[in-house]
């Protein structure tokens, strides 16, 4: 009798959820259709606008009143993607003309519960509304949300200031999620400081001279930010390198950048980090056996062979990696191969392995 009510009750809960997923399904159905119509009203509406020579006032305060309503905001961001394919530059003189809906917008949706206040921002980035624009009011309310404890909200936001290409606007962004409690992921930091749109070489020198005042984890975003987009600027990444008081993180991402960008000034100091006494920093030995294959020669090759013997697995495997990248062939390894080091001789021959895999892959391609 038991054994019958647990399978009919397991029954009921199964039911139940199948019943479930097709009531939703249903729903979204209907709101994506109700969605559809309100874009094609809005398309009417925007094409006609776009039509006229400027934006009457009428036109305003129409969008203005419209675009209250999250479902609007979303019918008008589908809308203006499908138009800038066909009419790019009538969008971009529409917009343009439209930016004063959302300044007097910002505020409203900066009052709304999290998931409708960071689609907002994620508007404004999408389709630039306010690049190169003196956009003060905006700018004030970006930086609210900034502060947001709200994930979403907070990335958006900075999204948006990216797009607008302020750089005092972006460095006080950054400097409020620095100093707040929330967390933000440096790689999400760094991969939204490349998409910045105002002058580059004047942000950079907004981020140089803030930098100081940032703590580990921004610092290393903007490190890693600058080796993705500039090799402009070696010697402040040295000093920072050499800097005693830097935290070991922030000179590990300096090393990766001396190991795209080869700098010579950069060798003595990467050759000194690769042959350090103190096995406990092997991180910082491993990055930079790993940077060292930008910078071929006798010298290099020699304390590479020797990393292979390292204690350390990662060690020696950075250090074989860039033994490979210079040229060093199975001829050139023969002797670590055949030597008494059992850590050296299985390295090597476990890349050189995997060189040949690689290699006989790309010939059955």
């Amino acid at each position: 009798m038991k054994l019958k009510l647990m399978i009919y009750t397991y029954l009921i809960i199964c039911a139940s959820m199948i019943l479930f997923n097709i009531v939703c399904a249903l729903v979204f159905r209907c709101r994506e259709r109700q969605l559809d119509r309100v874009s094609l009203a809005f398309a009417k509406k925007i094409r006609k606008q776009l039509k006229k020579k400027s934006i009457v006032p009428e036109d305003i305060e129409y969008m203005q009143k419209e675009l209250r309503k999250t479902q609007n905001l979303r019918a008008f961001d589908r809308t203006l993607s499908t138009m800038s394919i066909k009419s790019p530059k009538k969008v971009r003189r529409y917009l343009d003309e439209m930016a004063p809906v959302f300044i007097r917008l910002a505020e409203d949706y900066g009052k709304r519960n999290d998931l409708q206040a960071a689609y907002f921002p994620y508007v404004i980035q999408k389709h630039e509304i306010f690049k190169g624009k003196n956009a003060t009011g905006i700018i004030t309310q970006m930086l609210k949300m900034v502060r947001s404890e709200n994930l979403y909200c907070r990335e958006n936001a900075l999204q948006a200031l990216y797009s607008i290409g302020n750089p005092d606007a972006v460095v006080k962004a950054l400097q409020i999620i620095d100093s707040s409690e929330n967390y933000h992921n440096n790689k999400m930091l760094c991969d939204g400081l490349l998409k910045y749109t105002g002058d580059k070489a004047k942000f950079e020198r907004k981020l140089w001279a803030a930098f100081p005042l940032f703590g580990v984890n921004m610092q290393v975003a903007i490190i890693d930010y600058f080796r993705f987009d500039s090799e402009e600027c070696p010697e402040n990444m040295l000093q920072i390198m050499n800097d005693p008081n830097i935290d070991r993180e922030v000179v590990y991402s300096c090393i990766r950048y001396f190991g795209k960008y080869p700098y010579e000034k950069a060798y003595p100091y990467l050759m000194a980090f690769a042959q350090s006494s103190d096995n406990k920093d092997w991180a910082c030995i491993a990055i930079a056996a790993t940077a060292l294959a930008m910078y071929p020669g006798d010298k290099t090759e020699a304390v590479l062979k020797k990393l292979v013997s390292n204690e350390n697995w990662y060690v020696r495997l950075n250090a074989s990696k860039s033994l490979d990248e210079l040229g060093f062939d199975y001829i050139s390894s023969i002797d670590i191969i055949e030597s008494d080091d059992r850590f050296a001789s299985e390295m090597m021959t476990y890349r050189l392995d995997q060189k040949k895999l690689k290699e006989g892959g790309e010939g059955n391609e």
